[in-house]
């Protein structure tokens, strides 16, 4: 499997809700799912598209694969089940993804567009 599979895959894996009988996942549910599928198949970095009330666009934060357990313990902490930070409900995770080396930011920008 090339890497531009993976993150194809990751990628797919995530952007719709997931049904699982009765149950869909929440948010923060499908962002763990990204982190652990990032894990899984051993990606370089996860992107995490981060909408604040009042600014144009989005932000973009890369994190890289030695930080990911890190990432997710603090986005698990600092943000609700709707991925709205805590402390500020002006400030929501709205995607994720996961990619390695070998992609261009414009590919990576076209991936967050897809909101969980």
């Amino acid at each position: 499997m090339s890497q531009n599979q993976k993150v194809k895959i990751n990628q797919r894996n995530l952007k719709v809700k997931v049904n699982k009988g009765d149950f869909i996942m929440t948010k923060k549910e499908q962002l763990i799912q990204v982190f652990n599928n990032a894990k899984k198949y051993t990606n370089d970095f996860v992107a995490v598209a981060i909408e604040t009330k009042g600014n144009q666009g989005i932000e973009i934060i890369i994190n890289p694969a030695y930080n990911f357990d890190q990432k997710l313990e603090y986005y698990n902490k600092a943000y609700n089940d709707d991925l709205i930070l805590n402390t500020y409900n002006g400030i929501s995770i709205i995607s994720a993804c996961s990619f390695d080396y070998d992609i261009e930011f414009t590919e990576i920008e076209e991936m967050l567009q897809n909101k969980f």
